[in-house]
């Protein structure tokens, strides 16, 4: 319904598997589906490490970027996105 949600979202079925930045963003918590599959704000990518830093002072990502994986949760820190089931 175009509203803003608030806390985490999780969908009810399927997974999100793209993010698009309509302002510019922070994360609180992007959870990967499959853990060490693909990258998160608890592990990264096959377990290396390479978190998304997340809160005020995380990572920014850009207006206009999408950015691709499999989540079965994303919960926005700061700014607006549009989540894609698949």
């Amino acid at each position: 319904d175009g509203a803003a949600a608030a806390g985490a979202f999780t969908p009810s079925k399927g997974v999100v598997v793209a993010i698009t930045v309509i302002t510019e963003a922070k994360f609180d918590a992007l959870t990967a589906a499959e853990e060490n599959k693909y990258a998160s704000t608890a592990v990264g990518y096959e377990g290396l490490g390479d978190t998304i830093s997340t809160g005020t002072t995380g990572d920014s990502f850009p207006t206009g970027i999408t950015i691709f994986g499999r989540w079965s949760s994303v919960d926005v820190n700061d700014g607006a996105v549009i989540c894609y089931i698949g």
